[in-house]
């Protein structure tokens, strides 16, 4: 993959989150929210997104890009 900010080519890898000492990284939350939201309790444009992903990193501009499937929040979110 090209690196969206300087067109070098970017190494495949694997992106994960999870929380600092916790032995259950399926209870991680990693998720995206619009940058008007941020520093709100509630988040009403939240997207859920799975803990581990593919990725690229960028030796270049030193950036990592993810690749996210998005889950609903709401039964009446498409």
């Amino acid at each position: 993959m090209k690196c969206p900010f300087c067109g070098n080519e970017c190494i495949e890898g694997i992106v994960r989150s999870k929380l600092i000492n916790s032995p259950m990284p399926f209870m991680t939350e990693t998720f995206w929210f619009p940058k008007e939201e941020d520093g709100k309790w509630f988040k009403d444009h939240r997207k859920n997104m799975p803990s581990k992903t593919e990725g690229w990193f960028c030796e270049n501009c030193r950036k990592v890009i993810g690749i996210y499937d998005v889950y609903p929040l709401k039964k009446n979110e498409s």
